[in-house]
């Protein structure tokens, strides 16, 4: 959503969004009067409201931001090294370029146009930046102001702002735990990826060792002469056991026998992200004619929007729709909101990454009784939404110098 203040929307619909949209069945000029809706009809503009824009999804592909996979970069790097080393062999030289550090390391490798000498980039940092490697483009960017030519408005809905308004930000943390053996296993693990045939044999040697009690206290620092060989016996025997069906853990086993468990260095560990998610309910009350049809083209448009497409569009002659043929579904719109306070976005509450309308419920007697005008229009209607966000918030996006009041 733009960042200028949307003060009397129908005025400040600027050429350039009538231009780009005029041609493509979005924007004023395909949506008519439909193109703001408005509730209460006549509101006052200096009232707090909450602002939906409504866009169609633009994905990674089509926006013309994703980035190269990584095995397609890494075999651009490979080629262009292997050119090279032709190159040098050509001229004698001996010493040739080598991807090992590359593949340890998992470092992006890229070629400069320029030059044509494969460089190699050892921060992680310079993965994200023009030349490096990247995960593709956010949702948040793709709909950032500054590519609002790519932004097609199919229509806007100005409402009151509701009396529950809250923002709840989360991560998620996990309980780890990892004991010696394990450790032990993990590292094997890594040496396998290096020489498979070196940790074969060093895992060999470990159970051969264990099985025969050659493993001793020292093997794990033990300076108090602690028997680690009967604690490696009794988790083997842990493992025979349960071959014959049994259910033995290796700690129920040393605890029998030795009155010990294994140390299992339990952490809290951060895990993953969570997307927010936001409930807003609104009540609708409509005291003229004008005003019921706002209220049945506001709840029929969000309906609309919220749906997946089935093509480009749907022809009633033919009973087919065009586009995809209904093969494919295309993703529902996309909402840009906003707070407003007077017009202007609201400088205190909370800012809202691109959001997916998840679910809408309308109850047509909000006063528990049916009730309705001449017309059909019911008397007191409810609408629940939830809106979910489609990208997590970090910690850079709080960076942003235009990010007023508590942020996100």
């Amino acid at each position: 959503m733009s960042d200028q203040p949307i003060s009397s929307i129908q005025a400040t619909l600027n050429e350039s969004i009538q231009k780009s949209t005029s041609s493509s069945g979005y924007g004023k000029i395909a949506a008519g009067d439909d193109f703001v809706l408005r509730y209460p009809v006549k509101r006052n503009e200096k009232e707090d409201s909450i602002m939906f824009q409504v866009v169609k999804y633009i994905s990674q592909e089509s926006s013309g931001k994703t980035s190269v996979t990584i095995n397609q970069k890494w075999q651009e790097a490979k080629t262009a090294i292997e050119v090279q080393n032709a190159e040098r062999a050509e001229k004698g030289i001996e010493e040739l370029l080598t991807t090992e550090g590359v593949i340890r390391e998992l470092h992006s490798v890229y070629t400069d146009g320029k030059t044509g000498d494969v460089k190699r980039v050892y921060d992680v940092g310079n993965m994200y930046n023009k030349d490096g490697l990247k995960l593709g483009s956010s949702a948040s960017s793709r709909y950032h102001s500054k590519h609002k030519g790519d932004i097609k408005t199919k229509f806007y809905v100005e409402l009151p702002i509701p009396n529950e308004l809250s923002d709840s930000q989360g991560v998620e943390f996990g309980q780890s735990k990892m004991n010696a053996f394990e450790m032990i296993g993990f590292n094997q693990a890594s040496a396998f990826m290096e020489d498979p045939g070196a940790a074969s044999r060093d895992v060999q040697e470990a159970v051969n060792a264990a099985r025969l009690g050659a493993i001793s206290a020292q093997d794990f620092g033990d300076k108090d002469g602690g028997s680690v060989a009967g604690v490696v016996r009794a988790a083997l025997s842990g493992v025979a056991l349960n071959s014959f069906g049994s259910n033995f853990t290796t700690n129920s086993l040393l605890s029998r026998a030795t009155g010990q468990i294994l140390n299992s260095n339990k952490e809290l560990l951060f895990e993953g992200v969570n997307l927010r998610s936001f409930n807003f309910n609104f009540t609708f009350a409509p005291r003229s004619k004008d005003e019921g049809k706002r209220v049945m083209k506001i709840i029929r448009s969000l309906k609309r929007a919220m749906a997946p497409k089935a093509g480009e569009g749907y022809d009633f002659r033919s009973n087919a729709y065009t586009g995809t043929g209904g093969i494919f579904l295309n993703a529902p719109d996309v909402f840009l909101i906003k707070y407003l306070k007077g017009g202007k976005e609201h400088p205190f509450l909370n800012k809202f990454k691109p959001c997916a309308l998840t679910s809408l419920t309308v109850n047509y007697t909000g006063a528990s009784i049916y009730s309705s005008y001449e017309d059909g229009t019911p008397t007191l209607i409810t609408m629940q939404t939830q809106f979910s966000e489609m990208n997590p918030i970090y910690a850079e996006d709080y960076d942003d110098p235009n990010l007023g009041g508590v942020g996100y």
